[in-house]
């Protein structure tokens, strides 16, 4: 999607590494950040199905990240994982697992989060002020995808794709600890996004991209 909206997402470390200095984006390619990726990326699309690498991908974040937000699609394994990260010295991050199998938070019922804070793992349920179907967040192809991207990022009205992109940002607020609670976080995602200041900065990460 980032492809189809004009981001050059092939840069290497010292340019990421910029983006991050002067916009406070990053993005980082895993086939080019993790080499062996590109031999495994063909075959986990021809399988079609979730593999061990939808777990290790997050948990081997080359950027060693001490604050993390993570999805994961069952909550079981969400559990290991947040263990792991807590092994792997995090100082608070938060794995979140949808009730209808996203590996983020949903809006369509209840997502389990797992939270590390203080060393210890606390669990507790988020629920949406608003239940929606599944149909009304699911994406589509590649050219879907980008309009819905474009319409979060530039629309004005707060559909379910926008204001699930608010929750899970709200998630990362949390996290950071901007936020007393995800809720809270959302809301300030909800301003930003109507300020239009979320796409002002977005258009000054495209051209910074094909920059570099």
């Amino acid at each position: 999607v980032l492809e189809a909206v004009g981001v050059n997402i092939e840069l290497d470390s010292h340019q990421v590494s910029r983006t991050l200095e002067l916009l406070n984006i990053g993005f980082i390619y895993a086939r080019l950040f993790h080499p062996g990726m590109k031999y495994v990326m063909p075959v986990r699309k021809q399988l079609g199905i979730r593999t061990v690498f939808n777990s290790l991908g997050p948990l081997t974040n080359p950027a060693r990240v001490k604050y993390q937000v993570l999805g994961c699609s069952e909550v079981a394994l969400g559990r290991k994982m947040i263990e792991v990260l807590k092994g792997l010295g995090h100082q608070r991050a938060l794995i979140v697992c949808g009730s209808d199998g996203l590996d983020e938070i949903t809006l369509t019922g209840s997502t389990t989060c797992l939270e590390l804070k203080d060393g210890k793992v606390f669990e507790f349920e988020f629920l949406p002020k608003s239940v929606v179907e599944f149909d009304d967040i699911s994406g589509g192809d590649e050219e879907v995808n980008a309009a819905i991207f474009q319409d979060v990022i530039y629309g004005e009205n707060m559909g379910p794709h926008r204001e699930l992109v608010c929750v899970n940002a709200g998630a990362g607020f949390y996290v950071m600890g901007h936020a007393k609670s995800i809720e809270q976080g959302a809301g300030m995602a909800r301003e930003l996004l109507a300020s239009g200041k979320v796409g002002e900065l977005f258009d000054r990460y495209v051209l910074l991209t094909n920059e570099l």
